[in-house]
């Protein structure tokens, strides 16, 4: 509950509305499960964790949570992996609000459909990009 409800008061800026869950404790006993979290020491969970969480949360809506497991497992460091989510987050809505700010003037509609088709075509580059990672990795194991 400790960690749900911190979650909850972390992201309430970004919630769509008040009846949004971000992360149930079924999904976090989900993610420890997968293997995607680490199991918590005495019902506690640490830092890293938290910031693992932080990042699941972020990510959940446009990737799987094998790709997240992906990933995570890709830096050893986790705070030096939710530092560079951080700065990248701040860089990527600073662009976003700029972006939008080009196209204020347009119908309310238009706005929409650009910002979605935008996250549609970086989603689809993300993948690929990703898809490319993980096989590069798949290869350096296999030799």
């Amino acid at each position: 509950d400790q960690v749900t409800g911190y979650l909850d008061e972390v992201f309430k800026d970004v919630k769509r509305n008040d009846e949004e869950k971000i992360l149930t404790k079924t999904m976090i006993n989900n993610y420890v499960k997968a293997g995607i979290l680490k199991n918590p020491e005495k019902k506690k969970y640490s830092h890293e964790q938290l910031m693992s969480l932080m990042m699941i949360y972020m990510l959940k809506n446009v990737t799987s949570m094998t790709e997240i497991d992906h990933i995570l497992k890709e830096e050893e460091n986790v705070l030096d992996l939710y530092n560079r989510f951080r700065e990248i987050n701040e860089k990527v809505k600073h662009q976003i609000t700029d972006d939008v700010e080009k196209h204020e003037n347009n119908e309310q509609l238009d706005q929409i459909l650009y910002l979605l088709q935008s996250a549609n075509l970086q989603k689809r580059l993300a993948e690929v990009l990703l898809d490319d990672l993980i096989q590069k990795k798949s290869a350096l194991k296999n030799t």
